[in-house]
């Protein structure tokens, strides 16, 4: 076997490969075996006609294109071993060049490189603002809202009421063949200064102060170009207003009582402060996180350099295409629809927006795998299997679980479901590994250096998978799936598809 490496300029590379004479003719003659096991021939028995019969009855071409099928089958993972390539995905037979000699051209996908900045050196400053009384007094007025009285007014609604409308909204210059209308005539409810009172435009339910059962009320408002909905940027809407019911609530008194009240747990209004300071702590310490993170390796991206073959963008773009069409679907949306509302086809919107996210999330993803190996950041096996286990005891109850033993694939859905634990393990402590460094508190003495299982562990007798990491089944010509990745559901077109509720689920919803 002969092997000419050609590199090309795609982090690909091409492999003209010369085999001896004997080889083709020896996998001729396992293709005319494995013509003659289904063909029929007069005169013999399936699986019996010679060779020369089957050669003469069907042609040597044919012989030969299913020769070399067989013997990509059976040394496409040997020619890769020879020519020392290590694969990112599946090759392709790019050409036959000749049968005599037998030449044949694949082009391999390589391995991703990635050569880092000094991280080391970044620093970011971190500074999460505390939570403030202000914040926690708004959340207890909304649960004073929520256990509110409501009660019948006989006067214009004013402040604090309750109101309930049926309204709908309209654009007033739409273009030709769009749907004009936006918010479809429904009933709706809004408590008049609500601290989240930005649907379906900032201070909406202002609007309603004056107003008395029976009235109606058009509104004229022109969105900016950067707000969030495509259907609405840049768009003026009309929305028409018919108030059918005032009422005022009747707020109850903030005592222990009311704390009982409201969570069993809570014994006294303390405690309920308690509680509110830390959830929304928690809250805004996940949101800054993922924004200080986010920011922090777009830098370290920024300073590296990264090389990789396009078929793995192709596999990220597959993927989030696929997770965006099932996000369309749960709202009850076909992506030809979607598309014609945003007045764009398919290649056109998986350019401009399916490809530059699938680039982000792919060098996000090579970059963290780089850092954590540069890290020496170990599995903790431990809470590994405890995760596992846990992971594994709720998806018992889930119908699908049934399917799955129905099918005795168990022990599959038991690697995936370790497979993807692992991988969180990882990158949540190498994300928060980069946070230390970042902030100029990392201590390189001692530091990720214990004594903990590798990466890939073994894992002998357990019920989970047997490996945290696996290489690209080098054997294979079809393309491999992407890993798995997050994309964030479409954009609500509609900015609210609220119904009719009591004053609780108002409140809440807001």
């Amino acid at each position: 076997m002969k092997i000419e490496t050609q590199p090309r300029d795609d982090h690909q590379v091409r492999l003209l490969v010369e085999l001896e004479p004997d080889v083709l003719e020896k996998f001729k003659h396992q293709a005319a075996r494995k013509i003659a096991q289904k063909a029929k021939i007069p005169g013999f028995r399936p699986g019996k006609a010679p060779y020369d019969v089957i050669k003469r009855f069907y042609g040597d071409d044919a012989l030969k294109e299913q020769a070399v099928e067989l013997l990509v089958d059976d040394q496409y993972s040997k020619i890769l071993e020879e020519a020392k390539v290590k694969p990112a995905a599946s090759g392709t037979l790019d050409e036959v060049v000749s049968y005599d000699p037998l030449k044949l051209a694949f082009v391999v996908p390589l391995e991703p490189e990635v050569v880092l900045g000094d991280y080391h050196a970044i620093r970011q400053e971190y500074h999460l603002e505390p939570v403030t009384e202000e914040e926690i007094n708004r959340v207890i007025h909304n649960l004073q809202t929520n256990y509110a009285v409501a009660e019948p007014a006989t006067r214009p609604a004013q402040e604090t009421d309750l109101v309930y409308v049926k309204m709908k909204g309209v654009l007033v210059h739409p273009a030709e063949g769009e749907d004009s209308e936006v918010i479809r005539e429904s009933s709706y409810q809004f408590v008049i200064g609500d601290a989240d009172d930005t649907w379906p435009m900032e201070g909406f339910s202002k609007e309603l102060v004056g107003l008395s059962a029976s009235e109606e009320k058009k509104i004229l408002h022109s969105f900016p170009e950067d707000y969030s909905s495509e259907k609405l940027k840049g768009k003026e809407i009309e929305f028409t207003v018919n108030v059918q019911a005032v009422k005022s609530m009747k707020l109850p008194e903030l005592n222990d009582e009311f704390a009982k009240t409201i969570g069993g747990s809570f014994s006294n209004m303390e405690d309920v402060r308690k509680s509110i300071h830390t959830e929304i702590e928690q809250n805004r310490t996940q949101e800054y996180d993922e924004q200080y993170i986010s920011l922090l390796v777009d830098t370290i991206i920024s300073q590296a350099a990264i090389k990789y073959p396009p078929q793995l963008i192709k596999n990220e773009e597959d993927h989030l295409l696929k997770h965006f069409q099932e996000d369309l679907g749960e709202k009850k949306m076909d992506m030809d629809t979607y598309l014609k509302t945003r007045q764009m086809d398919k290649a056109t919107f998986i350019e401009k927006e399916i490809t530059p996210v699938a680039v982000k999330s792919l060098q996000r993803k090579l970059v963290l795998d780089k850092i954590t190996r540069e890290e020496g950041i170990q599995l903790n096996i431990d809470e590994l299997k405890t995760t596992v286990s846990t992971k594994m005891a709720q998806l018992q109850n889930e119908p699908e679980f049934k399917n799955y033993q129905r099918r005795g694939q168990v022990e599959n859905l038991v690697n995936a479901v370790t497979l993807d634990t692992a991988g969180r393990i990882l990158n949540r402590d190498t994300i928060e590994r980069l946070k230390i460094i970042a902030k100029g508190e990392f201590k390189p003495e001692g530091e990720g250096k214990s004594e903990a299982e590798p990466v890939t562990p073994s894992m002998e007798a357990e019920p989970v998978a047997s490996s945290i990491e696996a290489e690209p089944a080098a054997s294979s010509i079809e393309t491999e799936p992407s890993p798995d990745s997050i994309l964030p559901p479409p954009a609500d077109e509609n900015p609210s598809n609220s119904e009719e509720s009591n004053p609780t689920e108002a409140t809440v919803a807001e």
